[in-house]
């Protein structure tokens, strides 16, 4: 054979296999597709589906998906190499919405178990010719339908088949009637109110933009700023950490023990009007703009038109959001929603954790000190000293806390006079920090961060600690450097 035919039929044969891979590589097994085969909708995904309504007993349940569907391979994607497919697919779960017979957040773990039950359903026999009066058919006693890119298909469900488990169902247009497990049936025939969310607050707490706290007259502003808490009004300042995540948690983490859905006792006898309490809570949308949504907190269940609504529950109190009266369980938001302004200034000396100091430069009357991170050790200027002697320092730093915030004249008396120690802390991404502290006087050290006002009043003995480890990290011996062994001729 001559060398060009042989190298066309290699080529041949090699876009054939090619072709042959590609193809097969996205067809379903023989068990696949033999599973597939049993299940009554065939052919539909659960990540497919944008609606799901529920008809039962002249009511209607709407299911709508928030976010993107997933395509079938195919469509508008087809053509596209594996990974542009896999883009096709919404990047996190989806949320659902109920749109009808009222509008509220749905229970998104509720609406997948829903589909796993409907999609999953298995024929256990097929009529071909069967009477659909006679299997409670004609009319359906519940409908579920279910829209895809593809369409809608419903699913009729009939009545109960006597003796068994089973339940008669049939795929509308279709004239087979299957009988299938009859578990998915308490799903359809649920209150409309129970396909709500119970979560308050969707969303987890890194998406919390800023909150804002209400007490009576009282009111608290808290935000970040370049990632880090701080109050905004009525006064300008470093938050604590803790205490803003502390919230958080409890805000992401609300949810309501009970929906009030009959109509309640008037808002003046809940403490909602006004409401004792109010939380009003900015996250951040998926298109940009800030998404406020508002808690507003009323009485507990200590009144005697409580016991039905929040019995049984200890501490529940009543509440609005949405326009939904609910009851919960929020003690840590009541706590932090009666927090006064000062309670929640930050006491810390710094903001930087241990870790997050990657260069140190401390000025102590000495002449400057430089110390940069390498690794898992630490450079004294060019020399490599033992990281034990920086960290040190570094956590004598994170554990400092004020025994008192001063702001005014009282401050600017403090932090009068030639500073003691003054340090400048750098992190990643340009984060930098610098503290100076004064000698300390009758009730204290006095030291403030750059981008506070107020001077922070630290323990007294807390400069003189610091000089002691400034010290010893200047006596600190190099370390030895380790050579790196040449390989051998």
């Amino acid at each position: 054979m001559r060398p060009r035919s042989l190298l066309v039929l290699t080529a041949v044969v090699l876009a054939l296999a090619a072709f042959v891979w590609f193809f097969e590589r996205k067809q379903p097994t023989t068990d696949e597709a033999k599973a597939e085969e049993k299940k009554v909708l065939a052919g539909v995904e659960a990540d497919e589906v944008s609606e799901v309504s529920l008809a039962h007993e002249g009511t209607t349940v709407r299911l709508v998906r928030e976010g993107g569907v997933k395509k079938k391979a195919g469509g508008d994607d087809a053509g596209k190499d594996e990974g542009a497919e896999a883009d096709a697919t919404f990047p996190e779960p989806s949320e659902w919405r109920l749109a009808a017979p009222m509008t509220a957040r749905a229970d998104r773990a509720a609406v997948e178990g829903l589909l796993s039950s409907v999609l999953g359903l298995e024929k256990a026999r097929t009529l071909e010719t069967a009477d659909r009066k006679e299997y409670g058919l004609a009319p359906p006693a519940a409908q579920v339908t279910l829209t895809t890119a593809e369409g809608k298909r419903t699913l009729e469900v009939g009545r109960e088949l006597a003796g068994t488990d089973q339940r008669a169902v049939a795929i509308a247009g279709e004239p087979a009637v299957h009988a299938v497990a009859s578990s998915f049936w308490s799903d359809l025939v649920k209150p409309a109110g129970d396909w709500r969310s119970r979560e308050l607050f969707a969303g987890t707490r890194e998406d919390v933009e800023r909150v804002t706290l209400q007490h009576g007259p009282s009111r608290v502003l808290l935000a970040r700023r370049g990632g880090e808490p701080w109050i905004e009004a009525p006064l300008a300042d470093r938050a604590d950490a803790e205490r803003f995540d502390q919230l958080l948690d409890a805000v992401a983490s609300l949810s309501a023990i009970e929906f009030l859905d009959t109509p309640p006792p008037p808002p003046v006898d809940l403490g909602l009007d006004p409401p004792q309490d109010v939380i009003e809570v900015v996250r951040k949308a998926a298109d940009g703009k800030p998404a406020p949504k508002a808690l507003r907190i009323g009485l507990g269940n200590a009144l005697p038109h409580a016991e039905d609504a929040a019995e049984g529950e200890a501490g529940a109190r009543y509440a609005e959001v949405d326009g939904q009266l609910v009851t919960v369980s929020a003690p840590a938001l009541a706590e932090a929603a009666s927090r006064a302004a000062e309670q929640w200034r930050s006491r810390n000396l710094t903001a930087f954790a241990v870790y997050e100091v990657d260069e140190l430069v401390a000025r102590d009357g000495r002449g400057p000190l430089k110390l940069t991170r390498d690794d898992a050790d630490w450079k004294r200027g060019k020399e490599k000293i033992f990281y034990g002697t920086v960290s040190d320092l570094l956590g004598a730093l994170a554990d400092a806390r004020a025994e008192r915030v001063v702001d005014g004249a009282e401050a600017q008396r403090l932090a009068a006079g030639k500073p003691a120690l003054t340090l400048e802390l750098v992190g990643a991404g340009g984060k930098k920090q610098t503290l100076t502290l004064w000698p300390a006087g009758a009730g204290g050290a006095a030291a403030r961060a750059s981008g506070r006002d107020a001077v922070l009043l630290m323990p007294a003995s807390l400069p003189a600690d610091l000089l002691q480890k400034i010290e010893a990290i200047r006596k600190a011996e190099p370390l030895k450097e380790t050579p790196t062994p040449t390989a051998s001729p």
